[in-house]
């Protein structure tokens, strides 16, 4: 392997990026999964990304390319290696004129294949994280809900407001936000669409369940009236305001809902 450059690197939040091995391949395969984070990085402009395979004193590098060009998902086959036995996996970003590193997320490891979207860890999480385009017209808002979408809804932040997607994890800005999202998201949900509600909706009355709180109230078939259906969401709005309590006091939403198992 070339010589390295480790002059002014930084480590690379590890939760931006995911191994997932490739079930009775003949010779160690796994899939490299980044985030969007990664790649959209300022600093990382005409970069290289390698990711190494090693155990114990052996070492094999695969060379992915640029980092403006590497997909979400990209496929790469250790031929030294004939199982991820005892391997970890180290992600290198470096210039290549001086091969000097900017980036390095060490000490990773593979996780199982998933063999279907029922199983845990093939499963996206709630509120997915993403950085918001001019298009999104933030109007000097740290951050934005974007319901548009036919999966779950997604935090948008603002890019000269935040550093990293990973600063949503500050204490300040959850105590501050979590609470007002959670409470816009089932809002929209079980008030806004109530009559529609959108495919994702169910999860999150589960995930209010999951923390404690009672269950989502519901409209009696018979009920026809404007009164009725009134005092349907008079309880809804409550229920809320319960669950928006709940966040308040426990102000982790975005570990929280990736961490979360829907039944």
């Amino acid at each position: 392997m070339a010589l390295m450059n480790y002059t002014g690197r930084e480590s690379i939040d590890r939760s931006l990026i995911d191994i997932i091995g490739e079930k009775n391949a003949p010779v160690l395969t796994v899939y490299l999964k980044t985030s969007p984070e990664l790649k959209n990085n300022p600093k990382y402009a005409g970069c290289m990304v390698s990711l190494d395979a090693i155990r114990s004193t052996k070492a094999e590098r695969r060379e992915l390319g640029a980092v403006e060009d590497l997909p979400q998902s990209v496929k790469v086959v250790f031929k030294d290696f004939p199982s991820s036995n005892g391997v970890s996996f180290r992600l290198k970003v470096v210039r290549p004129i001086d091969k000097m590193i900017f980036g390095v997320a060490s000490n990773l490891h593979e996780k199982e294949e998933k063999s279907s979207d029922n199983d845990t860890g093939s499963r996206k999480p709630l509120l997915p994280l993403n950085w918001a385009e001019q298009s999104d017209n933030l109007k000097g808002r740290f951050w934005k809900l974007n319901f548009k979408v036919p999966s779950n809804p997604i935090l948008l932040l603002a890019k000269g407001k935040f550093s990293s997607l990973g600063e949503v994890n500050q204490p300040a800005f959850q105590a501050l936000a979590f609470p007002s999202i959670m409470r816009e998201i089932l809002t929209y949900a079980f008030i806004v669409r109530f009559e529609n509600p959108p495919q994702w909706a169910d999860d999150w009355a589960k995930l209010a369940k999951y923390l404690g709180c009672d269950e989502l109230p519901v409209l009696s078939d018979r009920a026809e009236s404007p009164q009725e259906i009134e005092e349907h969401l008079d309880a809804v709005a409550e229920w809320i305001d319960d669950v928006a309590a709940s966040f308040a006091e426990d102000c982790r939403l975005v570990e929280i809902t990736s961490e979360f198992k829907r039944s």
